[in-house]
């Protein structure tokens, strides 16, 4: 299931640097919890959100 909202979409949008979790790629994660609210999101290995 992850595939089909990762690697599939940014292989077909062209994106090389995204779509998974691997050495040289972007680092860009959404974090969800059990509702599929985001908790924290990620950019660039750094963390820009973090729910309160």
């Amino acid at each position: 299931m992850v595939p089909l909202m990762t690697a599939n979409p940014a292989r077909l949008m062209g994106w090389t640097g995204k779509g998974e979790i691997a050495l040289g790629k972007d680092a860009d994660l959404a974090l969800l919890d059990q509702d599929a609210q985001v908790v924290r999101t990620i950019v660039g290995g750094r963390t820009v959100y973090t729910r309160a």
